[in-house]
């Protein structure tokens, strides 16, 4: 129910934001500072809602916890990644939720994976855990998804460039 409503929220405010056909190469670039400043604020708030029902404080910490996850992971993997999907011309939603998800399961669970700790000892402690971060990967890669779907949303690189000024 939560998921529904958050997501709902985020394609009103992106329809609106994306209501044209066509736009100039400054309204897309300025689209995608804006998006890659926004998006990662989705799973943010969608860890506070599934959250904040069962203990504020824990709601809290995990939305401070995964801003700072969201966003680092979205500046140093998701703006390649962007480009690169744009050099290769994959402007889909599928495409942007299906790299959103790789980088959201791969991304934050190896970091937490291997922070502080020896990769021998890290793959054991992997391995003895292995139903735990696959639900935590899975998690994540979900979160990811949906940064990279609100993302997708507000800078529409499906849409054509028109020259302008």
């Amino acid at each position: 129910m939560a998921w529904n409503a958050a997501l709902a929220v985020c394609c009103l405010v992106t329809d609106i934001l994306a209501a044209r056909t066509a736009m100039t190469q400054l309204e897309m670039n300025r689209r995608t500072v804006i998006a890659f400043a926004v998006s990662p604020i989705a799973a943010v708030v969608a860890v506070f809602v599934l959250i904040a029902p069962i203990s504020l404080s824990a709601a809290l910490l995990s939305a401070g916890i995964g801003a700072i996850v969201s966003y680092s992971v979205a500046l140093a993997f998701g703006i390649p990644c962007h480009v690169l999907m744009v050099k290769a011309s994959v402007r889909t939603s599928t495409g942007y939720v299906a790299a959103g998800f790789i980088l959201g399961s791969v991304v934050p669970t190896s970091l937490f994976l291997f922070s502080g700790e020896t990769f021998e000892t890290a793959t054991d402690y992997f391995i003895d855990q292995l139903p735990s971060w696959t639900i935590l990967s899975g998690i994540f890669g979900l979160l990811g998804g949906l940064n990279s779907y609100v993302f997708w949303r507000m800078t529409r690189p499906d849409r054509r460039v028109v020259e302008g000024t």
